[in-house]
């Protein structure tokens, strides 16, 4: 990599850094700046193609989903796009997929971060954290099951399939039958155990790693929810308010008063959706009212919402706890330059 490029990436992480730790808000001249002197830097270079710029672009598309789901705010769209258009100046053979790299890396490395800052914690919780297990190795037991009788149907009938068709719409016909049919335990017994008798092997695999999945699934969801509920909410007096402070709740203006939106529920959902409500999902899905605090973004609170929840007559506000990703990412970024996914998938 040219090293009046390294130079200038290094300053760019440095001052998001800087800015990300001090303010939780990464300034857009910032990150717009980077991404042209990237695409600049590209151009002299000789190495702005095709790939390239879709590279830089599929990093914006899927930030940009992940800040849609509520995970980041908008700054940190912008600067995971600029570190991906500087990790392909770097390594320029990562093609447009570059970005998956550069946010798996980030994301192993922000686990023990986390853990570290929050170790007092977590220990304290030691005991209800090992209470979630039994539920879910119970619920693992049966999506393990599930699991793999799924897993032997679809390997046995898309191999049936693709001998009339092509394999991937085998493939399409086998995940939406499976859809509009779903398998019974009982009737998943059955499959297993006759999967099991012609090949063994690939049942208990199966087994295994249904199993797995499922008992990480349903116990990480659960964990999740237990620490961010104890460990990364506070309620904050509004008096104590300050810029940047994220949400847990949405907080709505209905009638001159404000109310407290939980949010929509699976459940509440799919009830609707069985009795065919169309607008009884845009109602759960969307608050009605004005939205003074919105929790279902990470961007934090604005001296103006701050403002207008102090007018609207509230008192408290419950908050969540941030983690800022611009050294993370910063972090996982050197890492891709030096290492790829290596380090992880040897």
């Amino acid at each position: 990599m040219n090293e009046a490029v390294l130079a200038i990436a290094a300053i760019y992480f440095l001052l998001a850094c800087a800015f990300d730790l001090k303010k939780r808000i990464v300034p857009d001249w910032l990150n717009y700046g980077a991404i042209a002197v990237a695409l600049g830097s590209a151009a002299w270079l000789g190495i702005l193609s095709l790939e390239f710029a879709a590279g830089v672009a599929a990093a914006f598309v899927f930030a940009y989903l992940v800040y849609r789901l509520g995970a980041w705010a908008g700054g940190d769209v912008k600067f995971f796009t600029g570190a991906t258009a500087f990790f392909l100046l770097a390594v320029p053979t990562a093609g447009w997929t570059g970005f998956a790299t550069l946010f798996f890396n980030s994301v192993f490395l922000a686990i023990p971060i986390v853990i570290a800052l929050h170790a007092k914690g977590l220990l304290n919780l030691r005991k209800e954290l090992a209470l979630l297990a039994v539920p879910a190795l119970r619920k693992a037991a049966k999506t393990g099951l599930l699991g793999a009788a799924g897993g032997i149907v679809f390997v046995n009938a898309t191999g049936f399939l693709a001998g009339a068709v092509n394999k991937w719409v085998a493939y399409a016909i086998v995940f939406l039958a499976a859809l509009a049919v779903p398998l019974p335990l009982w009737a998943a017994a059955i499959v297993f155990a006759a999967g099991a008798v012609f090949d063994w092997q690939r049942a208990l695999y199966l087994l295994v790693f249904a199993f797995a999945v499922g008992f990480a699934a349903f116990y990480l969801l659960k964990a999740f929810g237990l620490v961010s509920t104890k460990l990364l909410r506070k309620t904050i007096a509004a008096k104590d308010l300050r810029e940047g402070m994220i949400p847990a709740k949405t907080v709505l203006l209905r009638e001159g008063k404000p109310v407290v939106w939980e949010g929509p529920s699976f459940e509440g959902i799919l009830k609707a959706a069985k009795k065919l409500d169309a607008q009884g999902i845009r109602g759960l899905l969307a608050p009605q009212g004005r939205v003074l605090a919105d929790a279902r973004k990470a961007r934090g609170l604005t001296e103006a919402e701050i403002k207008e929840l102090k007018a609207a007559g509230v008192t408290t506000l419950e908050t969540k706890e941030s983690l800022a990703f611009a050294p993370v990412l910063a972090a996982g970024w050197v890492a891709s330059v030096l290492w790829g996914l290596n380090w992880l998938l040897p």
